[in-house]
């Protein structure tokens, strides 16, 4: 496996706890994480069974880099749905998910650029989406999509196709996105995990 792969693991792992600590000490509720390559939901609210699908998000409202030049905020959400490169195309992300919720935490750092794992130097922020609200408003809007590379090494097929929704449709009031609440866990991402 590739580092820039296994650091993706590690991020996803952290990010996806952070929020289940959150959810636990907000709520009070019995939460546990999917163990090993789970499809479809990356958190379990054993209280009320609902599920959750997490997603970590370093470009949308934060400087990043790209072949070492710094790049300004993005100001929008990639939300995959397809993977182009099967025959017939297999349907990924947010149409893939089982999940009911659909999770973007952010890294906020639009003034300058903080690496990743410098935690308690940048905000961040989790989105929270009704999943099947979101991927209808998303087949509806008329969005661009983009292609991308997932997990794959050099000169290997583009495998992940996403729509581009900008975050001034994200929270318009007239726009059904299913947008519910943001919620910084900032402090989350930053101390000591705790697992369950």
């Amino acid at each position: 496996m590739s580092s820039s792969f296994l650091k993706d693991l590690e991020f996803g792992n952290r990010v996806e706890l952070a929020w289940m600590n959150f959810m636990g000490t907000i709520t009070g509720r019995d939460y546990e994480q999917s163990q090993g390559k789970v499809s479809g939901w990356d958190i379990h609210d054993r209280t009320e069974n609902q599920y959750y699908e997490v997603k970590w998000d370093t470009k949308s409202c934060a400087k990043w880099k790209s072949f070492g030049k710094e790049k300004n905020p993005t100001d929008n959400l990639f939300i995959e749905y397809v993977n182009p490169s099967r025959t017939p195309p297999k349907a990924t992300g947010i149409r893939a998910s089982t999940s009911k919720y659909w999770v973007y935490v952010v890294k906020h750092a639009p003034d300058q650029f903080v690496d990743d794992d410098k935690f308690g130097e940048y905000k961040c922020h989790a989105h929270l989406f009704n999943r099947e609200k979101l991927l209808t408003f998303c087949e509806n809007a008329n969005l661009q999509s983009r292609d991308t590379k997932r997990d794959v090494g050099k000169g290997e097929a583009v495998n992940a196709r996403g729509w581009i929704l900008p975050w001034g449709l994200v929270t318009a009031p007239e726009k059904e996105t299913g947008y519910l609440a943001v919620y910084d866990i900032s402090a989350y991402l930053s101390l000591p995990i705790l697992t369950r």
